[in-house]
């Protein structure tokens, strides 16, 4: 690290071309004021008007060159406060967003972005680009989909920052901007359209079935629950100070928490009551799973605090006691010339099964052969390894390419090494 270059506890730094500080980030030239008092300059712009300077006139221009020499601040997000995201679509430039907030009586900045459309994009109809814009300004669709949106359409004058970005943007379409223009991209999104649309006709709460309305009536009688779950649905507290201490192992997923008719869920995973957690303990590790294979399961389906610690302590205490008799041991043995050997012996009711699992394997493996064998036919002597040969086309059926023989196949077959190298 750079000596000259490593700052340490500074209210400020500068950092990328940004300047840094506890009360947000300073960067760009995006303000509403801009269009505002220029929008006293239209009429001088016109033909139909005497081009004449007042005092307004000269007020505006020290207003826009005021907005325009001070660098706005973008301020840091918060959950807690209301949150506003501007989009707007130019169909002949491009796209544009703003993510503001609401700090005190005053609307801030904390994100913006522009950028210019795809070949696609600029034949889409206005409504489609809308609709693009939005989607492009959320890209983390995980995080956003537990929350109800409401749109709202705003004049030019209101909707000054995405209007400016859509009419003047920076960057390019990003690689993943054009994949999601593909025809597999855009039937993949018809079905999980349709999927949505069936979803969405369904009763409010879309975990159904007797397991969920155990779980349900399981998460009714606890108390550390229930206080969660009011927790999520009036706002979860942003200071640790403030939350009470049965919660605290809730803290760092609080802002992916969602609620369902009772129940919580943490992204797609339910998170368990305390008094059901042995129960799923059990029902994950049902098909004698090892903790690997069980936790990927536990991923894609529940979650709690320490889940993985509760995972590791199942499988091994199952493990442990799954030494009887009827369980396969292991004998290990080293013979006269240094090598060792692993014998592995069973139950008589083990050993029957083995015996009769082999004997169906190799009857298999003979029928394998057999069929194998009625169209198979016999390498000739003639050909060996180094011989020169020509090879046909499956399609064409011309021999057009030359290669030598560099080994055979376990299945009657040549290796042949062409003169490109590759083998065939």
């Amino acid at each position: 690290m750079n000596r000259s270059k490593f700052l340490f506890a500074n209210k400020s730094v500068q950092f990328c071309g940004f300047g840094v500080s506890a009360s947000g980030v300073r960067a760009g030239n995006f303000t509403p004021n801009i269009a505002l008092a220029a929008d006293k300059f239209r009429t001088l712009l016109s033909p139909k008007y005497e081009f004449v300077w007042t005092l307004e006139h000269q007020s505006s221009f020290q207003t826009v060159k005021q907005a325009l020499s001070t660098t706005p601040l973008l301020t840091h997000f918060d959950p807690a406060l209301p949150t506003v995201l501007q989009t707007d679509a130019s169909r002949l430039k491009g796209v544009g967003y703003a993510l503001q907030q609401q700090q005190g009586e005053k609307w801030r900045v904390i994100q913006c972005g522009s950028r210019f459309l795809s070949d696609a994009e600029a034949r889409y109809a206005v409504l489609e680009l809308e609709l693009v814009t939005a989607v492009w300004a959320m890209p983390s669709k995980e995080k956003t989909e537990q929350f109800t949106y409401k749109a709202i359409w705003r004049k030019s004058m209101d909707h000054a920052i995405p209007d400016a970005l859509s009419l003047a943007p920076v960057d390019d379409p990003s690689p993943a901007d054009l994949v999601a223009e593909d025809d597999v991209t855009h039937y993949i999104r018809s079905c999980v359209f349709a999927r949505a649309l069936e979803v969405s006709s369904q009763p409010r709460g879309y975990l159904r079935g007797p397991l969920i309305d155990d779980l349900r009536k399981v998460a009714a009688e606890d108390d550390t629950y229930q206080k969660l779950y009011d927790a999520v649905a009036l706002r979860f507290p942003m200071v640790r100070k403030t939350v009470p201490p049965a919660l605290w192992d809730f803290l760092e997923i609080r802002d992916n928490i969602s609620i369902d008719e009772g129940l919580l869920l943490h992204g797609a995973r339910i998170v368990i009551p305390a008094a059901a957690r042995r129960n799923v303990l059990y029902r994950l590790h049902d098909s004698h799973r090892g903790i690997e294979a069980t936790k990927r399961r536990a991923c894609q389906t529940v979650w709690w605090p320490d889940i993985t610690s509760d995972i590791l302590n199942t499988v091994q205490s199952w493990q442990a006691s799954s030494t009887d008799s009827t369980w396969p041991s292991f004998t290990s043995f080293t013979d006269g010339d240094a090598r060792t050997h692993t014998v592995r012996s069973f139950a008589p009711e083990w050993q029957d099964a083995a015996d009769e699992c082999d004997g169906h394997h190799l009857t298999l493996k003979q029928k394998s052969e057999q069929y194998y064998n009625r169209s198979a036919r016999s390498l000739p002597p003639s050909l060996r390894v180094g011989a020169a040969v020509c090879i046909q086309d499956h399609v064409s059926k011309r021999w057009d390419k030359v290669g030598t023989v560099v080994g055979v196949g376990r299945h009657r077959d040549y290796h042949v090494k062409l003169f490109s190298g590759r083998l065939c």
